[in-house]
Parts: C-alpha cells; structure tokens; sequence
C-alpha cells in the first residue's frame, strides 16, 4: 500500500494518509516507547515530511501542531516524535527526540549501494 502524493502544505487530510500498517519492529518499538496508534496518525497527519536513505521521515515540531491543539498535553508530548516510512507505506519504526530533525537532513538523499 503506497501513500498518496503530498502536497506542498505539510498539512495533509485523512484521504492523503490512508490507515497505516506497522512491521513488526515498529509495533514492538512503538509500545516500549508508549507511542500509541493515535500518535502516530497525528504525526502522520500533522509532521513535516522529509524523503531521505530511500524511506519517509515524519517529524512533528512544535510549529506543525496547529494552533488549537497546542494548549493539550497529550500534544505537547508528541513534539519531536519521528516516524519513519517505507516506499511501501508500512511503517519501519517510531521513536523519540526533539534534536532528530537535523540528523535526518544530513542523512544522504538515497541509499547508496555498493557495487558488486
């Protein structure tokens, strides 16, 4: 299952960002790191999307929140939560840290493949 084309605003609609499935790893990680399923669908929804290493990075920055959420706690919890996308659209792995956004913007564009 591929995700929709996104648009230019980083806001996307829940017909852009169909329900997501999780690896195994994910579902492991996401519970030990007490990430709920909502939380990622906000994230999903909500986050700045970033394509690098052939995968997409969803981060969720303070600013992403919009305006009427940002007084609830359960929101402010959720800024720097990043999850990570396959080409497929299962999801490869969630996890937590509010200084990730500018690790993942010096991670190489693709994956580089060694030659054989």
């Amino acid at each position: 299952m591929a995700l929709a084309p996104v648009t230019s605003s980083t806001q996307r609609t829940s017909d852009q960002m169909p329900a997501a499935s999780y690896s195994l790893h994910a579902s492991r990680r996401a519970a030990r790191r007490n990430v709920v399923p909502d939380a990622v669908d906000y994230v999903l929804a909500h986050g700045q999307l970033t394509h690098r290493t052939g995968i997409r990075f969803f981060f969720l920055r303070r600013c992403d929140i919009p305006p009427a959420d940002r007084r609830h706690g359960w929101c402010a919890r959720l800024v720097g939560t990043v999850v990570l996308v396959a080409p497929e659209g299962e999801i490869i792995t969630v996890y937590r840290n509010r200084r990730a956004l500018p690790a993942i913007r010096r991670k190489p564009k693709y994956r580089l493949i060694p030659a054989v």
